[in-house]
């Protein structure tokens, strides 16, 4: 298997180098580059497996590089960690909207850093492996949406949260659930609500990052598995993917209905006590149904 490769984008000389060592002595490949421009064009070229990304570069900054990279199809997927003295709140919230696997505030923890590039190949390579093999295996995937199920969401997140509890990062679930339905013309209800359902994975796709993991929990509800961010960052999402959704279905012009989005999210926190998948699920459930106590009347 070949090693790895990790692109360290700083402005700073010694910064870079220091990084691209210790990442050399854990088995991977490492380079550095020092502007914005330089880190588009290493992976424009298809030679970078993640970025560690400065936001304090001389030309673009490090989240215009990070929405530039997920903007174009060929690397979209590639996973970005920024790594910067930008440590706001404010700052960590932008770069996971822009698709970050990971954001790390200088000083760092070298041993932490490590093990955020670990956790986030070692999930990209699951990613991979679960594409080629989709279509010869239907076991854990949904039919009509064509995502997975909830079979595998199941899976997924007991080893995420095994992870996680390893490395000391987070990891969110949130339930989506499309409810009230109700047609205002002559259509079949079950036929929309299908129609409904595949529309709404679309949307929940074009929100999420290459590896979180999107599920068909049951007939009503979306799962998604977000490694690496906490509960705000998951709140963030959610209010993003619902948004997306409700703009997708609102689009249409053929159907005529109503239909009401609520969220369920939990998070289990990389220094706090761990959840096992039944109990992140479940408190996932509870949360959904608190948002439908709150909205109804």
């Amino acid at each position: 298997m070949r090693e790895m490769r990790v692109c360290v984008v700083d402005d700073s000389m010694d910064e870079a180098q220091v990084l691209c060592n210790a990442l050399r002595m854990r088995g991977y490949q490492a380079e550095a580059v020092h502007t914005g421009t330089d880190a588009l064009a290493r992976c424009g070229r298809g030679s970078v497996d993640l970025l560690l990304l400065d936001v304090g570069l001389p030309d673009l900054d490090g989240f215009e590089v990070c929405r530039r990279l997920k903007s174009d199809l060929i690397t979209a997927g590639i996973p970005v960690i920024f790594v910067t003295a930008r440590g706001s709140k404010d700052d960590v919230l932008r770069g996971f909207q822009l698709g970050a696997s990971g954001y790390i505030a200088k000083p760092y923890n070298l041993p932490y850093v490590l093990a955020q590039v670990d956790a986030a190949l070692t999930t990209q390579s699951a990613t991979v492996f679960d594409e080629i093999t989709q279509m010869e295996d239907t076991t854990y995937t949904d039919p009509l949406t064509g995502l997975r199920n909830r079979r595998y969401l199941e899976e997924r997140l007991q080893e995420e949260i095994e992870r996680a509890r390893r490395y000391g990062f987070p990891v969110s679930c949130v339930l989506i659930e499309l409810d009230d339905v109700v047609p205002t013309g002559q259509e079949d209800p079950g036929v929309i609500f299908d129609d409904l359902m595949t529309d709404a994975a679309i949307a929940l796709r074009s929100v999420s990052r290459s590896f979180d993991v999107l599920a068909r929990f049951d007939s009503f509800i979306f799962a998604v598995l977000l490694p690496h961010i906490g509960a705000e960052e998951a709140r963030v999402y959610a209010q993003r993917a619902t948004s997306e959704i409700e703009h997708s279905l609102q689009d249409d012009e053929i159907r005529n209905f109503s239909v009401t989005l609520y969220a369920g999210i939990v998070s289990s926190e990389g220094n706090g006590p761990s959840l096992s998948a039944d109990e992140m699920i479940a408190a996932a459930h509870r949360e959904l149904f608190r948002s439908k106590c709150v909205s109804r009347p």
